[in-house]
């Protein structure tokens, strides 16, 4: 009898690109443009240009860097790509009940792109590995929830979908795949705290999610299981305890592989209308939504008053913040860019914005 990952495994070799219903393509297509165009949006702002220079001065390599023709490594390509797909705070989300449990797009995307350019494969290969990298990320977000308060970030669950898009573009046999995922379990990133967000003393930390060091992760474990690394079989099962890594406490394992591939989790993505923090983003609507309908001029602003949750306000009530990732958790920042009628884009993280 298969265990729990054993049966993933199972079913994710037995997908074929035909059982992928037009719905699921077409979302898995806006969702790697939305998470493509962040990365390359993020090309010139002050974070995304750190994280640049970590690549080499050399052409030699075979995979792109979002936005040049320069060609790297495919673990620089991975870090890389994924570490700019995540800095404008653009990314796409997953939520459960309104509440954000998952950043899929830059873990799954960038570890796909890489991939697939190694390997040269085809549109609708690139395309099966990114629905079915969604669904893993998901599901496994699903099983893990909720989460102690005090843990954060989605590297967790994110290692799970870059280890899987790789996994299926490299033609991972089951067996291959068991190792996989038992693999990047065991070198998975223990979730940050949110201490470690450092959103209560600020500056805030720039790692978030980490997601370049978890997609590179991923891709590494599926690239050791190809070539007959031996992981954990058991690496989702409950006795494995991988739950305990994400701060769960109330492991669903069965989420995980209950009726795969009856419908598709990619379908019920939300994306951001705003390059902020998730929990910010019903708020600017509000905002934008209340000056168009009563037309309200931004010269006749004197005061603004918005309530909020009190966890909210004890995190997002920053008034001066001091950098792009600062500001993108800053309420009243945000705000301000709406009111200015600013366009949503790295246009919002100048300098001349953030002084």
């Amino acid at each position: 009898m298969r265990r729990i990952t054993e049966k993933l495994a199972y079913y994710i070799n037995r997908i074929k690109y035909s059982d992928f219903p037009n719905s699921a393509i077409n979302i898995a297509k806006l969702a790697a443009m939305d998470t493509i165009g962040a990365g390359i949006a993020a090309r010139c702002t002050d974070v995304g240009k750190l994280y640049l220079k970590t690549k080499p001065q050399t052409d030699n390599g075979c995979c792109s860097i979002l936005g040049e023709g320069k060609k790297t490594s495919l673990m620089e390509a991975c870090f890389i790509n994924a570490s700019l797909c995540q800095t404008l705070d653009f990314d796409d989300t997953y939520e459960i009940n309104s509440l954000a449990v998952s950043h899929p797009g830059p873990a799954v995307i960038p570890a796909a792109l890489s991939v697939g350019e190694k390997i040269n494969c085809s549109g609708k290969e690139l395309i099966k590995s990114i629905i079915l990298g969604y669904e893993v990320v998901i599901r496994v977000a699903k099983a893990i929830e909720p989460r102690k308060d005090e843990f954060w970030g989605f590297a967790n669950t994110q290692i799970m979908g870059a280890v899987t898009a790789a996994g299926v573009l490299l033609g991972l046999n089951e067996k291959e795949l068991v190792m996989a995922i038992g693999i990047a379990a065991a070198c998975s990133p223990v979730a940050n705290t949110n201490m470690m967000w450092s959103l209560e003393k600020r500056p805030i930390s720039w790692v978030k999610d980490g997601v370049g060091f978890v997609v590179s992760t991923g891709v590494m474990s599926a690239l050791l299981a190809k070539n007959g690394f031996i992981g954990s079989r058991r690496g989702l099962d409950k006795e494995d305890k991988y739950y305990l890594l994400c701060g769960s406490e109330n492991y669903k394992e069965r989420e995980i592989v209950k009726n795969f591939g009856e419908k598709y989790e990619i379908e019920n993505l939300s994306f951001k209308p705003y390059p902020t923090c998730r929990f910010m983003q019903s708020t600017l609507d509000a905002i934008g939504y209340l000056l168009k309908e009563r037309n309200i001029k931004t010269q006749n602003i004197k005061r603004i008053e918005i309530y909020l949750p009190p966890s909210l306000a004890k995190f997002f009530a920053e008034y001066e913040p001091g950098s792009m990732i600062d500001a993108q958790f800053s309420l009243p920042y945000a705000v301000a860019m709406v009111i200015k009628k600013e366009i949503p884009s790295s246009l919002w993280y100048e300098k001349k914005q953030i002084i």
